[in-house]
């Protein structure tokens, strides 16, 4: 295999690939590794994957001979990276060794069989349930709700993110059991009723790679699912199992109605999380009542913190308990300008709707601290001192 091709594609073609790689420590060492074709058409692929879902780039290159080889990707995307970017730079193997120049620099790296590649699912063909998808779109549900997956390998099809279609609208879906975000998107032309779960990865990477780059064409498989742009392909392998049945745990029939500016909320909820943090929930709580929002928090170590926002309530007075981590983070997503919570009771969840002029439709439910093991008194503003008057002087 030898191939010359500008530095500067080459850089951002080893990025992107290499991205599907791990990232935690003691993985197989042929998981470190991006495979690299070279066709006598001129089209040089790299790919790359963590087994569960993989990143396939072609780009245009000068092919000398044809090819392909296994690299270790971290170390080829460290040298693409140190590389002038006004040079050109030609890769070829030399004596089992991948032969890297780029203007005056040479490097070598350990190469290994193409068969070495360990695969990871592979891309759809063109056809297959097909659908075409606008990039912000899927970009922005992807930051909104693939964050919220559970984390721990053991949690099964939790650990993914649901994908559900009629023919006019997308929805993800992720829940890591204290949190869930659903997001619902118009969007014509979908093949209906399909509804498979996918690494939250595959998204993450689509939000990072696809920002800007027009239509996403997705494509949905029996044990896989394809997003591509030109040039570009992610593939994610589907989760086994059936996904929890999460409109049975919304809410409805809501206490009270709030509709506050979001970033004065999150500002609130991050300044009484200070000293929240020292408790075994990082219990806040909240008193909806009249026209504004009281937060705090009580530790018997440290203090107390006290805030308070005006807001819009519709309903009755209700007061509950919230883990103001985990509050704070979906309020970090809400890209609306006002937030409108629903409040249901100490025992509910509570319900964000973060729509706003967007038309991508955006809920959140936040589960709640019992307010049985917590200090509920709301701590009293100190009074202010008053000097008192100086005495007259003396006759």
């Amino acid at each position: 295999m030898d191939f010359t091709i500008d530095t500067r594609e080459h850089r951002a073609a080893i990025d992107t690939a290499a991205d599907a790689l791990p990232r935690r420590e003691g993985i197989l060492p042929a998981l470190t590794l991006v495979q690299i074709e070279a066709r006598d058409d001129g089209v040089v692929t790299y790919r790359g994957t963590d087994l569960d879902f993989s990143i396939e780039v072609e780009i245009k290159g000068e092919v000398t001979i044809p090819g392909s080889t296994c690299l270790p990707g971290r170390q080829l995307a460290e040298i693409a990276r140190a590389s002038d970017p006004a040079s050109r730079t030609r890769l070829h193997l030399a004596e089992a060794a991948g032969a890297i120049d780029a203007g005056n620099s040479r490097f070598r790296l350990a190469a290994a069989a193409a068969d070495d590649y360990v695969g990871g699912p592979a891309s759809l063909p063109p056809g297959t349930n097909e659908a075409t998808v606008p990039s912000d779109v899927l970009g922005a549900m992807a930051a909104r709700v693939a964050w919220l997956t559970a984390k721990e390998e053991g949690r099964g099809i939790l650990c993914g993110v649901l994908l559900e279609t009629t023919a006019t609208s997308l929805r993800m879906v992720a829940t890591n059991g204290r949190q869930v975000g659903i997001c619902e998107a118009p969007v014509a032309g979908l093949p209906d009723g399909v509804r498979c779960t996918v690494p939250p990865q595959l998204l993450a990477a689509a939000e990072r790679h696809f920002k800007g780059r027009g239509p996403v064409t997705v494509l949905f498989g029996d044990t896989t699912v394809s997003f591509r742009v030109a040039g570009l392909t992610l593939t994610g392998r589907t989760l086994a199992g059936q996904y929890p049945d999460y409109a049975r745990i919304l809410p409805r029939a809501p206490g009270a109605v709030v509709q506050v500016p979001t970033a004065t909320l999150a500002q609130a909820v991050r300044r009484t999380a200070t000293l929240a943090r020292t408790q075994p929930n990082k219990a806040v709580i909240l008193r909806a009542e009249n026209r504004s929002l009281r937060l705090w928090t009580n530790s018997p170590d440290v203090g107390s913190a006290h805030d308070q926002v005006e807001a819009t309530i519709l309903g009755d007075p209700v007061t509950l308990a919230f883990n103001a981590a985990m509050m704070a983070d979906v309020l970090d997503v809400v890209s609306a300008e006002e937030v409108r919570i629903r409040l249901h009771g100490p025992r509910s969840g509570i319900l964000l709707d973060g729509r706003g002029d967007d038309p991508i439709r955006s809920l959140w439910l936040v589960m709640p601290v019992s307010l049985e093991s917590l200090d509920c008194t709301e701590p009293v503003a100190v009074a202010e001192i008053v000097e008192p008057a100086p005495l007259a002087a003396a006759a």
